[in-house]
């Protein structure tokens, strides 16, 4: 009678019941996890594409005020100032523009779908459409998005008047740029790959785990029965 009732109490397999406990706990961790992580990236994603757009509009605005100092003056130094930005990969392209809308200084770099090659003086004709009297006036840079056929992302474009920081030379010229955000997406998508590839892991950790701890837990319930049994059958 003893033997049947031990039999049956082990039936009801505890460790099991317990595993899936502690496994239910480890998934609804790891869930939790998951999502604060993806918040977290998000965040981080807002910060960092927040950054590049304000690194896009100093680079837009020490363009402009190098330019409207050195038109005329020390125009090498410009030239020199315009190639150092097309050394800097996200940017595509870059236009000093006088008050007539002649290219004197540029390169572009969106490809044979976008860009365009230009003679020095030749009329500036770009196939995105800015809003030119906007941008001549003081102090104000416009901007404006589109899709990069080559890449497949964006393209943020800005454009600002030529001032010198003490007085508006709006009548002197524009300085436009273009900025790629292939590098900013690389970035987010790493940052996401790298989340999901921790919560994976830890998932996969914590199963080999409770499984490991399933079966030491199991065997000691085996000996614990065959101890009560023994006992049992010996009283």
């Amino acid at each position: 009678m003893g033997q049947e009732s031990l039999a049956s109490g082990t039936g009801k397999n505890p460790s099991g019941i317990e595993t899936g406990f502690i496994l239910s706990i480890n998934i609804y961790m790891a869930f939790v996890f998951l999502t604060l992580a993806v918040f977290m990236v998000f965040r981080e994603s807002r910060i960092i594409k927040n950054d590049f757009i304000n690194y896009c509009k100093r680079e837009t605005d020490h363009l402009s005020f190098k330019a409207a100092r050195s038109i005329g003056f020390e125009e090498l130094t410009l030239a020199d100032y315009v190639n150092d930005l097309k050394k800097q990969d996200s940017i595509l392209y870059a236009f000093i523009l006088n008050n007539r809308n002649e290219v004197l200084y540029y390169f572009d770099r969106r490809g044979q779908t976008q860009g365009k090659t230009y003679s020095y003086r030749e009329q500036f004709n770009d196939p995105v459409k800015r809003d030119i009297d906007t941008t001549r006036v003081p102090g104000i840079i416009t901007e404006l998005e589109y899709k990069d056929k080559d890449s497949g992302g964006k393209i943020y474009d800005f454009s600002m008047a030529l001032t010198s920081g003490l007085k508006s030379q709006a009548g002197t010229g524009i300085a436009i740029t273009g900025f790629s955000d292939r590098h900013v997406n690389r970035s987010i998508r790493a940052s996401y790959t790298v989340i999901f590839t921790l919560s994976l892991l830890y998932f996969i950790i914590s199963v080999f785990i409770i499984k490991f701890l399933a079966v030491i837990h199991r065997k000691k319930q085996v000996q614990k029965t065959d101890k009560n049994i023994s006992q049992a059958g010996g009283g």
